[in-house]
């Protein structure tokens, strides 16, 4: 059995803090035990356009910042919340818990935010043509995204269980149950029944926070793995320069 420790790289070494550091000790440690600095090197570098000050680039940044303040927001209401109770669990987070109507404005506004900017980055990137080869699963990563956020968004509707939102989804699985095939029955899975009920809170509440948060990690890390790959597109005007 080997038992020697890996040596850290030269270059390795001008980019850690200081060896006195606690920080820079334990990543020294971790170093000499594993040969992990390939993969440090390899998501600390990425190519960017020399016009990447633009504000059009920093939204997809601003989606992954809103995203990761819907996830904190999300696990500090599913403390409260109840699926067997919505209304009154999120009257009882709105008007008992303490924040907890400021925690559930932030979760609410931060969606939309999120949204925006997803739309933002979406549209952005279309007309920059940066869907063209070979960077096409960058973009289909990026549509299965916006996508999803728009699931989010539909799944999180219902659950505060008030009379807008239980109209507004009764009517929008009514349109989906329209659909020609696969209509019927996609609208049925989603309802647990012919109409929308309690049963549907279920459903609606693990696809919320169970089903789309892991598509979404997977699909993030994929997309996030094409750009650190390929680097980030730029117009063909700078490109030429």
């Amino acid at each position: 059995m080997d038992r020697r420790f890996v040596p850290i790289p030269p270059e390795a070494e001008q980019a850690l803090p200081p060896a006195r550091s606690a920080a820079g000790a334990a990543l020294r440690a971790a170093l000499r035990r594993f040969p992990i600095w390939p993969v440090i090197a390899f998501l600390r570098g990425k190519r960017v356009p020399q016009h990447r000050a633009t504000a059009w680039y920093a939204m997809g940044g601003l989606a992954l910042v809103f995203l990761a303040i819907q996830i904190a927001t999300g696990i500090l209401l599913m403390v409260y919340y109840r699926p067997s109770q919505p209304w009154a669990s999120v009257q009882r987070i709105v008007n008992e818990v303490p924040y907890g109507a400021f925690i559930r404005s932030v979760h609410h506004w931060s969606a939309n935010l999120m949204a925006l900017t997803v739309f933002a980055h979406m549209f952005s990137t279309f007309f920059m043509k940066a869907y063209r080869p070979p960077r096409e699963l960058t973009w289909l990563t990026g549509c299965a995204l916006l996508g999803m956020t728009l699931l989010f968004a539909f799944s999180g509707y219902l659950l505060p269980w008030d009379d807008l939102s239980f109209f507004a989804t009764r009517v929008s699985l009514t349109e989906i149950e329209k659909g020609p095939w696969l209509g019927p029955w996609l609208a049925d899975l989603v309802r647990g029944g012919p109409d929308v009920t309690i049963d549907t809170i279920g459903r609606f509440y693990v696809l919320h926070v169970t089903v789309l948060p892991l598509a979404v990690l997977a699909i993030i890390g994929a997309h996030l793995l094409c750009i650190q790959l390929q680097g980030v597109s730029e117009p063909d005007r700078f490109a030429a320069l």
